[in-house]
């Protein structure tokens, strides 16, 4: 059995207590004063080194969590360093990306087909990761397959700690959009935008395809009278008082990422 013990506390948290013990056996010497000092001087270092880990620890809680919810966006995601060089994607990003259409990827590095966008991409990567006022923003590229363009957010970023900690930062975020990929028709989100009752509904997804109150009326087999009032809420329910500033609302409501 033990006959002499130190013990010196170094942290304690909820849940959680770490310390350090020094034990002799029976028929040991006792401690002498200069192994109290060792213990008094080792005791900082130790107390600094659980702080950092329970630091870490709840970083790393953090970066889980964002993680998963960057993951999880409906829209590709790109991690790159201030050279350009890729260091992360997501399952979205690779399957756009794996198209090859207006954007791909050429040695480790997004690479747009025409050259116009290809000069805003490298700008846009540029004042993402200067030094200093680094700056996010927006452009569309062109595709060929596709009519609509794939949109571009340039995001500055501090890379999360799981990835790649020595891909020479600093780091920018690029969100990628394709429309075309929406799972969630535009109806669905203008419903939940404006609480849209379905025939509001039916009528705002008319004007957005250039229908007019009359034109809606007769296709629907709609009132005028009736449809007039569902224009009205419209009105009411997107703070707007003309058409033509309704339709803008309506189309400004698409839930794109831009800056």
């Amino acid at each position: 059995g033990g006959r002499h013990m130190v013990v010196g506390r170094i942290a304690e948290s909820a849940g959680q207590s770490e310390a350090i013990a020094l034990l002799r056996p029976l028929g040991a010497p006792e401690y002498a004063e200069r192994e109290y000092q060792f213990l008094r001087a080792l005791s900082p270092h130790l107390i600094r080194s659980a702080t950092l880990r329970s630091r870490m620890r709840t970083l790393e809680r953090q970066q889980s969590a964002s993680e998963s919810v960057v993951a999880h966006l409906p829209y590709g995601t790109v991690w790159v360093n201030a050279a350009g060089r890729i260091i992360a994607t997501n399952e979205q990003a690779a399957e756009i990306l794996q198209a090859a259409d207006g954007l791909s990827v050429c040695k480790n590095r997004l690479v747009a087909h025409e050259a116009m966008d290809a000069e805003k991409l490298v700008h846009a990567i540029q004042m993402a990761t200067v030094n200093e006022a680094r700056q996010g923003q927006w452009f569309a590229v062109a595709r060929r397959k596709q009519v609509v363009p794939l949109v571009i957010s340039v995001i500055p970023a501090t890379i999360p700690a799981a990835l790649d900690p020595l891909s020479g930062g600093p780091f920018a975020l690029l969100i990628l959009q394709d429309m075309t990929r929406q799972r969630v028709s535009r109806s669905v989100q203008l419903q939940s935008i404006y609480r849209l009752t379905p025939a509001e509904t039916r009528l705002a997804e008319a004007l957005l395809e250039n229908e007019t109150v009359d034109s809606y009326s007769l296709k629907s087999n709609v009132s005028r009278n009736t449809v007039r009032t569902h224009l009205a809420s419209l009105f009411a329910k997107t703070g707007t008082k003309r058409q033509a500033e309704l339709v803008r609302a309506l189309l400004a409501s698409q839930p794109h990422v831009m800056l």
